[in-house]
């Protein structure tokens, strides 16, 4: 029963999704009216937007929706096991108690747009090429994978880069900005002269052009990335998309010259320089009770010290989070038991002063750890008291830190680094965020749009024309609103914030304001933040519920001492990974 039950609530969540905002008297999958003004919509393309996967025009998914909405009529069944159900009366009971659909009829037409954009988002398109956010057209030969590799016609391609295309004996040409790029078909090297320079030189492809139905195919990356583009290639949309990295971030940063005159200066990276950096951190909670009387948690109160020099760094952090773990057992003794808030009185002193230490040796690619009530818990849980005879001050070794958690060398790592703090742009750091996405979704067809996007997002409260000049001080107010009667909710935000751009600080406040039918949250927020200090305290207050306040403190200065590369002479250190491993030991056959 509660499985049938959980299939209908999904249906019904799927359903109002699909026909949300659409006109439930006319939903007829027909040309009369147009499939977009059934579902409220303007224009096709807001219909593709709001219901489509991405891959099919307007025609063909109103088309597909037809033929499904026919094929339903024809037999039901298909609509009620798409949503599992066993049977038209059940439907029936659906229909007169949650009010899903109005009648059968628009169920099956639902139940049509549903299959549609199902077929859309499993549809594999055919192989196509992306320049600068925009589909390269081939007009009478398309792009074919050989070999792993893209071949696209090489006029189109080339054209599309902006270069002049010539045939002539057997060698085809290519000139753009005074290069001349030269090949033949059949032959794997490719001569790059460049007349300005005087230089000519051969290089080898990724794979040889070919010539079919008088056409020639070359592969696309590789003379891409010979005219100065980036790459990428997008599987799920059969995409290979190209890019002009530079040219991108230079048109993102047009409307940031203020923050990124800030961003120039900040003080530059220097990896030879070793920096001490100190914060110290508090945190306390009021839970408001107006009756009893309100309680006040220190919920966390402690240090951090960093010593770094280029990738390598010291880290020591001292914390006290008793009152922290003391109140989450407290509340959640209510349901797992009475004695875990118990168990943490008993370990009061060690919650009062929590140590965590940390070396990291860049050279080596080489992690140490050390936390003795981290270990103590971890040995507590541990199988028949395992790894128990461990001392509590040993060091925890993890080695090819950054190449196992990152597939990175440390020569890429400082290359990264060394990039971020020289010549770093606002348009540097929404491609490089949007690079990393799309890495992570594997949707680079829809990089170029959202690099714009979140630039546009950026631009509201950090574009030029925010700013007020006084000198080299730019200052920028926040102020924000929406509001939304029907459901009971509001937002606003409000403040302002200064760039220096000759010093590089930046100070600022605002306040947040989210209001809803079952919560009502105030957050107030001040930062003063310059090259060898920093001050930020936050508040966060809920209404008749608590009030959080977080007050951070930062300081840093070179200093001559470099970081330690290893835990001190004689301090015990053992393989973090083989003592974990070591702690739940493999059960031993009977």
């Amino acid at each position: 029963m509660m499985k049938r039950f959980g299939k209908k609530l999904l249906s019904l969540v799927l359903a109002a999704v699909m026909l949300c905002g659409a006109l439930p008297a006319a939903l007829a999958v027909d040309t009369e009216p147009p499939l977009y003004e059934q579902f409220s919509c303007a224009s096709p393309e807001e219909f593709i937007q709001t219901y489509g996967a991405g891959r099919w025009d307007y025609d063909t998914f109103a088309d597909r929706c037809r033929q499904h909405y026919e094929a339903i009529l024809a037999d039901p069944q298909i609509a009620l096991d798409y949503y599992g159900y066993a049977s038209l009366e059940e439907l029936d009971q659906d229909i007169a108690e949650w009010q899903a659909w109005g009648n059968r009829e628009e169920f099956y037409r639902n139940t049509a747009v549903s299959l549609t954009w199902d077929d859309e988002w499993a549809f594999v398109p055919p192989l196509s090429v992306q320049l600068d956010g925009e589909t390269v057209d081939f007009p009478d030969a398309q792009p074919e994978a050989v070999s792993g590799r893209t071949m696209v016609p090489f006029r189109a391609i080339a054209e599309a880069l902006g270069a002049q295309v010539s045939y002539a004996d057997g060698s085809v040409t290519a000139e753009k900005d005074g290069i001349r790029y030269a090949f033949a078909l059949g032959i794997d090297r490719m001569r790059v002269s460049d007349a300005k320079a005087g230089t000519s030189t051969e290089v080898q492809m990724d794979a040889a052009p070919y010539q079919k139905n008088g056409r020639t195919y070359v592969p696309v990356r590789f003379f891409a990335e010979a005219f100065g583009l980036t790459v990428r290639w997008d599987a799920r949309e059969q995409t290979a998309v190209l890019y002009d990295r530079d040219a991108l971030i230079a048109e993102l940063d047009e409307r940031f010259t203020v923050v990124n005159e800030w961003l120039a200066a900040q003080p530059v990276y220097d990896g030879e320089q070793a920096l001490y950096t100190a914060a110290a951190i508090r945190v306390l909670y009021t839970a408001l009770n107006s009756i009893d009387g309100d309680e006040q948690y220190t919920l966390l109160d402690g240090t951090v010290e960093v010593v770094s020099q280029g990738q390598s760094m010291e880290m020591d952090i001292q914390l006290d989070i008793y009152a922290l773990v003391q109140m989450i057992a407290e509340q959640s003794g209510r349901i797992v038991g009475e004695e875990l808030a118990q168990q943490v009185e008993q370990i009061q002193e060690q919650l009062e002063n929590v140590r965590f230490e940390m070396i990291y040796d860049a050279d080596a690619d080489t992690l140490y750890l050390r936390c003795p009530l981290l270990f103590d818990l971890l040995t507590a849980a541990a199988l028949d008291g395992a790894g128990a005879d461990i001392a509590p001050e040993t060091w925890f070794r993890v080695e090819n830190l950054m190449e196992n958690a990152l597939g990175l060398t440390g020569e890429e790592v400082s290359d990264g680094l060394a990039a971020m703090s020289s010549g770093l742009t606002v348009g540097g750091l929404l491609l490089a965020q949007t690079e990393q996405n799309c890495e992570v979704w594997g949707n680079y067809s829809e990089l170029w749009y959202n690099a714009h996007w979140d630039a546009d997002q950026m631009a509201g409260y950090a574009a030029d024309d925010k700013f007020t000049q006084s000198g080299a001080r730019y200052t920028a107010a926040l102020e924000n609103s929406s509001e939304d009667t029907e459901w009971g909710q509001s937002y606003y935000i409000k403040g302002a914030y200064t760039l220096d751009t000759q010093s590089g600080a930046v100070t600022g406040a605002f306040e947040i304001r989210d209001t809803t039918s079952y919560s009502d949250t105030l957050a107030t927020y001040s930062f003063e933040l310059t090259a060898a200090s920093g001050q930020i305290a936050i508040s966060v207050h809920e209404k008749n519920q608590s009030i959080t306040q977080i007050m951070i403190d930062i300081t840093q200065e070179a200093l001559d001492t470099a970081p330690a590369a290893q835990p001190p002479e004689g301090d015990p250190v053992i393989d973090l990974v083989d003592w974990y491993e070591g702690l739940w030991p493999a059960e031993q056959p009977a």
